[in-house]
């Protein structure tokens, strides 16, 4: 396996939140909710500024992945919620891995993908 460099710890959020760019932008959430919850992107404009932050030269097709990890209670269900410049394609109800019966329950990754100025397609990728 190729060594893929140093990343950082995983962000972690709880209930109901607005995300934050370290926490879109980290990779990897680990969610407890105690109940079921809403987790709203960063605005297309955030994610632009975020993301030129980081790379320098920001173009279209850039993308990043964000994987959540949802270690709630079984009806602790996330919905991933859009903001202004962002769409969802793709499921956007992540179960808590309590939740055995349901497939794919207790983690998700959606693949962001900027198609324009200020404007980014979520993609659940699994």
């Amino acid at each position: 396996t190729p060594f893929v460099g140093v990343i950082p710890a995983p962000q972690v959020a709880a209930d109901t939140a607005s995300l934050t760019d370290a926490q879109m932008l980290g990779g990897i959430i680990v969610a407890t909710p105690t109940a079921a919850a809403a987790y709203t992107v960063r605005t297309g404009a955030q994610l632009d500024d975020a993301v030129q932050a980081l790379r320098g030269n920001l173009v279209v097709g850039d993308a990043f992945d964000l994987t959540i990890i949802n270690i709630g209670g079984t009806t602790d269900d996330i919905t991933m919620t859009v903001a202004a410049g962002v769409t969802f394609v793709g499921e956007v109800v992540l179960r808590p891995g309590a939740d055995a019966a349901t497939e794919h329950g207790g983690q998700g990754t959606w693949r962001f993908r900027r198609t324009a100025a200020d404007t980014w397609i979520g993609y659940r990728v699994s």
